[in-house]
C-alpha cells in the first residue's frame, strides 16, 4: 500500500501551485475551486511519481482519484 501523510500531500499540492494551503481543509475541492489547474495537476502528479518512485498511469488521472487530498489519499492506498 502506498502512503502519504496529509501535510506531504498538502506540501506537494503547494509546490505544484504556489497556492498557500495553510486554509485548505482534506476534502477542498482542487480542481473545481481552482486552486489547481490541468499544468499544476500535472505537476503534482509528477511530484507524486517522484515521491513514491511509482508511475500513475493515464486511465487513473481524474478527478475522481486527485480532486482533493482526501482522495489522494484514498487512491494511494488502493494502490498495491
Amino acid at each position: 500500500m502506498l502512503q502519504l501523510q496529509e501535510q506531504e500531500i498538502f506540501h506537494l499540492i503547494q509546490e505544484a501551485t504556489g497556492h498557500n494551503t495553510s486554509d485548505l481543509q482534506e476534502d477542498t475541492a482542487l480542481f473545481s475551486s481552482g486552486i489547481m489547474d490541468s499544468l499544476a495537476m500535472l505537476d503534482l502528479i509528477s511530484l507524486v511519481e517522484k515521491k513514491l518512485k511509482i508511475r500513475i498511469p493515464p486511465q487513473d488521472i481524474h478527478l475522481g482519484n486527485l480532486d482533493s487530498v482526501n482522495k489522494i489519499q484514498k487512491y494511494l492506498s488502493s494502490r498495491t
